[in-house]
């Protein structure tokens, strides 16, 4: 038995203070609802983890650009669809110049009418824009490159569109002439070909945009799939780490009351020494007993 080192006691207080820290993790993880509350709990883990929320939150913003291009369409095609109407109405005007139940002032009256539609036609090209960016005036073909829409959440991944002009001189509808019916006659072929560039244009933006709407559902299936890989990595199993805390806990008491005991050996130990003591004591009052006795009887004799 030795008293300079208790090292049940020293082990004891070493799995204390184990205890006390797993107990601290546990309800770390309790109260934030993450398993990965700091990197010493799954340095790996955390790293990927956090490679997969860039992931994630790329995606999710890739949604968003996804449905602002589809907005940005939605208002290209819209301004186109009123051009198609326009030039409906100019071919409805063509075919009626081209009869010659016509007289001048009613030709008058019909080029007058055209013209103005045209001009119309140029300020719809001219004014329509998204956020101040112009849609259908030609600056975009200028460039020599169309809108990128980023749909990924890596760099290059991007589509591009490119609408073309829709401007009168564009689509040559800019020198309407219904001065007799053959010109008229002209004019609605010309009238049939302009409305087949804004057809082709209108077709361009619709397939754009049933390309904007797949990438943006198929973003929504990668980032939801992506979430639930790391939700996996990173969150608390609230069920299991309940168990855990209990059983650090109740393990927590035992090693409490092992240590109160752990520290009750040396005492034990003193209690030898009292009773060495006591004994020892004891002899000595006895011999110093028979020593009297044999004085005495000296005396005596």
């Amino acid at each position: 038995m030795i008293i300079q080192h208790n090292m049940s006691a020293e082990y004891t207080s070493r799995m204390y203070q184990e205890n006390a820290e797993h107990k601290m993790g546990l309800m770390e993880q309790l109260s934030s609802g993450y398993r990965l509350t700091n990197t010493k709990v799954d340095a790996s883990g955390a790293t990927i983890a956090q490679g997969m929320r860039g992931q994630i939150r790329g995606l999710q913003q890739a949604g968003n650009n996804a449905q602002d291009g589809m907005m940005l369409l939605d208002v290209a095609d819209g301004a186109a669809s009123q051009i198609h109407d326009l030039l409906q109405r100019v071919r409805d005007l063509s075919v009626q110049s081209a009869s010659d139940t016509n007289v001048a002032q009613d030709r008058d009256a019909l080029q007058t009418e055209a013209d103005t539609l045209i001009k119309e036609m140029d300020r719809i090209s001219s004014d329509t824009s998204y956020n101040t960016k112009k849609l259908l005036d030609g600056s975009l073909s200028q460039t020599g490159h169309g809108l990128k829409f980023q749909l990924g959440a890596n760099s290059d991944q991007f589509i591009e569109v490119l609408i073309s002009s829709l401007r009168a001189a564009a689509i040559q509808m800019n020198h309407v002439d219904f001065s007799n019916n053959s010109s008229s006659g002209i004019w609605i072929q010309q009238t049939d070909g302009a409305i087949n560039t804004v057809s082709e244009v209108r077709a361009q933006i619709g397939a754009a945009r049933g390309r904007l709407l797949l990438a943006f559902n198929s973003n929504g299936v990668m980032a939801e799939c992506l979430q639930a890989t790391e939700s996996r990595i990173s969150d608390t199993d609230m069920v299991d780490t309940l168990v855990k805390y209990a059983k650090e806990s109740i393990l927590g008491k035992s090693i409490t009351a092992m240590l109160v005991q752990g520290n009750r050996n040396p005492q034990s130990t003193l209690s030898l020494i009292q009773v060495d003591r006591s004994g020892f004591q004891g002899s000595i009052k006895e011999n110093e007993g028979s020593a009297n006795s044999g004085a005495n009887i000296e005396k005596a004799s």
